[in-house]
């Protein structure tokens, strides 16, 4: 995790300073329909949801967090939006950007810049 967060630092315009909570998704407090998406960054509370069957110690596991991780650091930054899509949109650019840093970035899926384009658009 710490690993994550300095690459943010040092790579992105994203600084984390504080370390979110994280939970399984089996121990969310606040356990919603979101629970058939990846990860969660649940913004009204401040913590990150874990999904229990993948695995956060290789890069398809650590895209995610990465995703999630930018959402925090909105969150830290109290950044305001137009709409959730413009959030979502720069937390996909990162994640396509943690994955391009890959030794072999065309074994990831990338989101499509066309559709973080639509997203962005609200």
């Amino acid at each position: 995790m710490l690993e994550l967060i300095t690459w943010l630092n040092e790579n992105t315009t994203y600084h984390i300073s504080q370390i979110p909570v994280f939970y399984f998704d089996s121990d969310d407090p606040h356990v919603d329909t979101a629970s058939s998406i990846s990860l969660t960054y649940r913004n009204r509370y401040n913590y990150i949801v874990l999904r229990e069957e993948i695995d956060y110690t290789d890069d398809t596991g650590n895209k995610y967090l990465v995703h999630e991780l930018v959402h925090h650091a909105q969150f830290l930054k109290r950044k305001r939006y137009d709409c959730e899509g413009q959030a979502e949109a720069q937390a996909y650019r990162v994640e396509n950007q943690y994955i391009q840093m890959k030794k072999d970035p065309n074994s990831f899926s990338k989101m499509p810049e066309s559709i973080i384009e639509e997203l962005a658009s609200c």
